[in-house]
Protein backbone atom coordinates (compact mmCIF):
# COMPACT_ATOMS: atom_id res chain seq x y z
CA UNK A 1 0.00 0.00 0.00
CA UNK A 2 1.47 3.33 -1.07
CA UNK A 3 2.02 6.12 1.42
CA UNK A 4 -0.33 9.04 1.02
CA UNK A 5 1.09 12.50 0.43
CA UNK A 6 0.23 13.44 4.02
CA UNK A 7 2.13 10.43 5.39
CA UNK A 8 5.08 11.21 3.11
CA UNK A 9 5.10 14.78 4.36
CA UNK A 10 5.04 13.55 7.97
CA UNK A 11 7.96 11.15 7.35
CA UNK A 12 9.97 13.77 5.50
CA UNK A 13 9.35 16.52 8.06
CA UNK A 14 10.12 14.24 11.04
CA UNK A 15 13.11 12.38 9.61
CA UNK A 16 14.69 14.42 6.81
CA UNK A 17 13.80 18.11 6.85
CA UNK A 18 16.08 19.09 9.74
CA UNK A 19 19.06 18.56 7.43
CA UNK A 20 17.63 18.49 3.92
CA UNK A 21 15.38 21.50 4.46
CA UNK A 22 11.63 21.91 4.69
CA UNK A 23 11.64 23.06 1.06
CA UNK A 24 14.31 20.55 -0.11
CA UNK A 25 16.91 23.35 -0.04
CA UNK A 26 19.67 21.51 1.85
CA UNK A 27 21.88 23.19 4.42
CA UNK A 28 23.21 26.68 3.89
CA UNK A 29 26.80 26.54 2.66
CA UNK A 30 26.46 22.99 1.29
CA UNK A 31 28.70 23.72 -1.70
CA UNK A 32 31.83 24.64 0.21
CA UNK A 33 31.36 24.25 3.96
CA UNK A 34 32.36 21.23 5.99
CA UNK A 35 31.52 20.57 9.65
CA UNK A 36 33.66 18.10 11.60
CA UNK A 37 35.18 17.03 8.28
CA UNK A 38 31.79 16.22 6.74
CA UNK A 39 29.90 17.91 3.93
CA UNK A 40 26.58 19.54 4.67
CA UNK A 41 23.32 18.14 3.31
CA UNK A 42 22.76 18.82 -0.38
CA UNK A 43 19.53 20.22 -1.74
CA UNK A 44 17.09 17.51 -2.72
CA UNK A 45 15.68 19.55 -5.59
CA UNK A 46 17.16 20.07 -9.08
CA UNK A 47 19.81 22.49 -7.74
CA UNK A 48 21.51 19.68 -5.81
CA UNK A 49 23.31 16.60 -7.00
CA UNK A 50 21.16 13.62 -6.05
CA UNK A 51 19.08 13.62 -9.21
CA UNK A 52 22.23 12.51 -11.09
CA UNK A 53 22.14 9.12 -9.33
CA UNK A 54 19.92 6.12 -10.07
CA UNK A 55 16.95 5.60 -7.75
CA UNK A 56 18.28 2.25 -6.51
CA UNK A 57 21.57 3.84 -5.45
CA UNK A 58 19.80 6.62 -3.53
CA UNK A 59 17.58 4.06 -1.81
CA UNK A 60 20.57 1.91 -0.79
CA UNK A 61 22.59 4.92 0.42
CA UNK A 62 19.64 6.03 2.54
CA UNK A 63 18.88 2.58 3.92
CA UNK A 64 22.39 1.19 4.43
CA UNK A 65 24.60 4.28 4.58
CA UNK A 66 27.60 5.43 2.62
CA UNK A 67 30.09 3.18 4.41
CA UNK A 68 28.17 0.04 3.46
CA UNK A 69 27.85 1.19 -0.14
CA UNK A 70 31.45 2.25 -0.82
CA UNK A 71 33.21 0.03 1.71
CA UNK A 72 35.25 2.91 3.07
CA UNK A 73 35.59 4.76 6.35
CA UNK A 74 34.36 8.06 4.92
CA UNK A 75 32.62 10.24 7.46
CA UNK A 76 29.21 11.54 6.50
CA UNK A 77 26.45 13.07 8.55
CA UNK A 78 23.68 11.21 6.72
CA UNK A 79 22.24 8.66 9.17
CA UNK A 80 21.61 5.04 8.25
CA UNK A 81 17.83 4.66 8.03
CA UNK A 82 17.65 0.84 8.20
CA UNK A 83 15.57 0.04 11.27
CA UNK A 84 14.34 3.63 11.53
CA UNK A 85 12.28 3.88 8.35
CA UNK A 86 10.51 1.11 6.44
CA UNK A 87 11.46 0.55 2.79
CA UNK A 88 8.17 2.19 1.82
CA UNK A 89 8.99 5.25 3.93
CA UNK A 90 12.49 5.51 2.46
CA UNK A 91 11.11 5.33 -1.06
CA UNK A 92 8.46 7.93 -0.26
CA UNK A 93 11.00 10.28 1.32
CA UNK A 94 13.25 10.10 -1.74
CA UNK A 95 10.65 10.56 -4.44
Amino acid sequence: MALSILKWEKVYLEQCASCNGVNLEGQEGWRDTMVYGMRLALPQDKSGHNWHHPDEMLFNLTKHGFKAMINDDCEVSMPVCDGILSDEEIIASLF
